[in-house]
C-alpha cells in the first residue's frame, strides 16, 4: 500500500482548501491511502528547541517521512502562503542533516475566491518546496479560482468539468507513485481505476476516463445513504463494486458521516465485513 500525505494550508473549519483536498482524496485508488497531516498544532519553529526533542515536531516529521508523495492544497494570504504552512515546512526541514522533505514527490494546488486562483501562493510554495528538496510533479500549474462556488452543501464538487480536470491531475500523481513495477495483481489493477466524486454519485473511471461503474448516494442529517452500486457488464468480476463501497466508507470518514446501506449490494457487503459496521447508523 502507498500513502499520500495531504497538507492543507488553511486552518479554517470550512476552508475551501480543505474541501478541495477532501475531494482529491476521494479520487485516489483505494490502494493509495490518503493521510491528512495536521499543521495547526505545531509549535513555532525555534532553532533553540532543536535539541529538546519537541514531540509535535518529531511526530510531524515522521508522517512526512512515511508518505510516498505529498499533496499541498493552499489558499493565498497577502500574495503568499499562510504563515502556518511556512512554519510546517521549516519544522520538517530541520535540524540540519535531517530534512524530511528532501526528495519527496510533491503536487501543489492553490485556490482562491478571486480570479487568479492563488497564483502568488503557488509560486512562493514552489520556491520554498524546491529549496528544501521536494520534487514537483506535473502539472505544476494548478490554480482554482472562484473557490467559494465550487462545492455543493455537502462539500462535494458541484462543477463537473472541474471534477474531470482534477481527476486527471490526481491521476498524474497516482501514475508517479505507481511508476515502479507492480508487485501484485491488485497493484496493477489500481493503475486502471480512478474515482470522481459528485454531490450524488461516486463515478468509477478506467485509464481512458470512461465510466465503468458508480455508486449513487444521498447525504442528509450527517447520514450517507447508499442507494445503488452499479458496474458496467464488461468490467464485472474485477471487484469494482466492493471498491466503490470501500471508497464510500472513506467518503463518510472524511466528512464525518454515518452510513445507511439501502442498496442490496451494500447491505451484503457490510454483512460480510463486520469490521466496517461501526460506521453504520
Amino acid at each position: 500500500m502507498k500513502k499520500v500525505g495531504i497538507i492543507v494550508g488553511s486552518l479554517r473549519k470550512e476552508a475551501y482548501s480543505k474541501k478541495v483536498a477532501q475531494n482529491l482524496a476521494l479520487m485516489l485508488p483505494n490502494e493509495i491511502i490518503p493521510e491528512f497531516i495536521e499543521i495547526g498544532t505545531l509549535p513555532l519553529f525555534n532553532e533553540d528547541l532543536e535539541d529538546q526533542g519537541v514531540s509535535e515536531w518529531t511526530a510531524f516529521k515522521s508522517k512526512i517521512t512515511d508518505a510516498d508523495a505529498l499533496l499541498f492544497v493552499t489558499p493565498e494570504y497577502n500574495r503568499s502562503i499562510p504563515g502556518v504552512l511556512k512554519n510546517a515546512i521549516d519544522v520538517g526541514s530541520r535540524p540540519a542533516g535531517d530534512n524530511s522533505w528532501n526528495g519527496k514527490p510533491t503536487m501543489i494546488i492553490s485556490n482562491s475566491p478571486g480570479s487568479i486562483g492563488g497564483f502568488g501562493a503557488s509560486q512562493h510554495l514552489k520556491q520554498v518546496a524546491l529549496a528544501v528538496g521536494m520534487t514537483i510533479i506535473q502539472p505544476a500549474e494548478v490554480y482554482l479560482s472562484r473557490a467559494n462556488a465550487l462545492f455543493a452543501k455537502n462539500g462535494l464538487l458541484n462543477n463537473d468539468s472541474l471534477g474531470r480536470f482534477l481527476n486527471q491531475v490526481i491521476t498524474s500523481l497516482v501514475q508517479h507513485i505507481l511508476s515502479a513495477p507492480a508487485t501484485d495483481k491488485r497493484s496493477s489493477q489500481s493503475q486502471l481505476v480512478s474515482y470522481r466524486p459528485t454531490p450524488t454519485q461516486l463515478i468509477v473511471l478506467n485509464s481512458q476516463q470512461q465510466t465503468v461503474g458508480n455508486g449513487t448516494f444521498s447525504i442528509s442529517n450527517r447520514i450517507l445513504t447508499i442507494t445503488e452500486v452499479t458496474v458496467d457488464p464488461d468490467f464485472r468480476g474485477l471487484g469494482i463494486a466492493a471498491e466503490i463501497v470501500v471508497k464510500l466508507i472513506l467518503l463518510a470518514q472524511i466528512f464525518n458521516l454515518k452510513i445507511n446501506p439501502v442498496c442490496p449490494y451494500a447491505k451484503t457487503f457490510f454483512e460480510k465485513h463486520s469490521g466496517a459496521q461501526k460506521i453504520l447508523i
